[in-house]
């Protein structure tokens, strides 16, 4: 593929997309050039050199690139040369005119297909971003709600005010019930936009791209075979423009379809870049509350790219939540353990390939201080007969089963196994 993956970028769809237009205006724009330019042969030779040079100022100082640009200056610079002795070259024009309207008007049902194709999958990870964003917000609302209930807890205990600690354990639990759903949420929605961003940057982008550059290729090839009809039409002209007739030919004879698209790559893809994206990761929130439940987070597969796809390097796209540092009382023993876990490459401090090696985890009864969700029964997606669902079974965890990633049951993808969430497994 001669689109180099610099263009998976949403700037380099940018690209594509603009390309792809001044694809259509090229077979529209010169048609009504040579309708204009036959006119001007039958009239007068003047009239055909003002409306050469105003051509000459035009877009063509920039478009099309390559032999194929050489080609079109040659043919242009020949029609000033003899636009005293091309009446009949005047009127076999007209076929040229018809083919290239028709072109314009087939390519731009084909362009416009393209464009929504992939405006659908940059719209998709857009939303999916956007959704992401909403749910991280509201886990960060809940937890500050947990977190200044239990501070209000522990300040009425320690002033010896027993009136309201009632009140304010029964908002505690409904505080926590709030956190559990939105934690739930929260890491649903994570696990959901990382399978979009996946599975667009790592199948349908390509895809894309590959149309796109099967679009410009074939354009450069009708444009061509225009191009070589022009010469032989050219070539019609009376033996005293022989010389002119050969250059003509000879630039068309130099034009090569491919290093006309490898000039458009080298020029487009030196202004664009593209950094494939990491998993977004679980922002565990940073409590001041002694008592507030810690959470470990289940870690993101790295995405597997194919290997045309993962030449580009693969950016961090890691997320932070923005906490008060001022009376922080979160044990140091949970703090060295995270700092262990980061340095782990998971969040749970186990290596990706043996974290879904370990035993499950045996369930045990829920406290204050433990995140967990009641869950209704449910069809399992996954057809549940006892093993945890991330347990591995040897099998890839992309290989294609034949049924959409995204399929929805109803059944949410993280569904609550009975664990909980905070459960120190240490």
């Amino acid at each position: 593929m001669a689109y180099c993956n610099a263009f998976l970028a949403e700037a380099g769809f940018s690209v594509m997309f603009g390309d792809s237009q001044e694809d259509l205006k090229f077979a529209s724009e010169e048609a009504a050039f040579l309708k204009a330019l036959a006119t001007c042969f039958t009239d007068f030779s003047a009239k055909i050199q003002k409306t050469v040079k105003k051509q000459e100022s035009s877009r063509l100082q920039s478009y099309p690139t390559g032999s194929f640009h050489d080609a079109v200056w040659t043919f242009i610079n020949s029609i000033k040369k003899s636009a005293m002795h091309m009446g009949e070259f005047a009127t076999s024009l007209d076929d040229v005119i018809m083919i290239l309207t028709s072109t314009a008007k087939s390519r731009t049902t084909e362009r416009q297909k393209l464009y929504g194709e992939s405006t659908v999958i940059l719209s998709t990870i857009k939303s999916s971003k956007q959704e992401l964003d909403r749910k991280e917000k509201d886990y960060v609302s809940k937890c500050k709600a947990v977190d200044d209930v239990k501070l209000s807890i522990a300040k009425a205990q320690a002033s010896g005010k027993t009136k309201g600690i009632s009140k304010l354990e029964s908002k505690e639990d409904k505080a926590m019930n709030a956190l559990a759903v939105a934690t739930e949420c929260y890491e649903y929605q994570l696990k959901l936009t990382n399978e979009r961003i996946f599975e667009s940057f790592n199948e349908g982008l390509p895809e894309q791209l590959q149309k796109f550059e099967a679009f410009k290729l074939s354009g450069l090839n009708h444009y061509s075979m225009v191009a070589k009809q022009l010469c032989e039409l050219f070539k019609k002209i009376p033996k005293n423009f022989k010389k002119l007739a050969d250059e003509v030919q000879k630039s068309c004879d130099n034009m090569s379809e491919e290093e006309s698209l490898q000039s458009f790559v080298a020029k487009a893809s030196s202004e664009v870049s593209c950094v494939l994206p990491s998993p977004y990761s679980f922002s565990v929130y940073s409590a001041s509350a002694g008592d507030f439940p810690v959470y470990e987070p289940k870690p993101q597969e790295p995405f597997q790219f194919k290997e045309n796809v993962a030449a580009v390097a693969v950016a961090s796209a890691t997320r932070s939540i923005p906490v008060k540092k001022k009376g922080s009382k979160v044990r140091k023993s949970k703090r060295k353990s995270w700092k262990k876990n980061k340095s782990g490459g998971t969040l749970s401090g186990v290596p990706v390939e043996e974290e879904f090696e370990q035993e499950p985890v045996r369930r045990k009864s829920a406290s204050s201080n433990t995140l967990s969700v009641p869950t209704s029964p449910a069809d399992d997606v996954s057809d549940d007969d006892g093993v945890p669902i991330d347990e591995d079974d040897g099998v890839p965890i992309d290989e294609d089963d034949g049924v959409p990633i995204d399929e929805d049951d109803g059944v949410p993808i993280d569904e609550d196994d009975g664990v909980p969430i905070d459960e120190d497994d240490g």
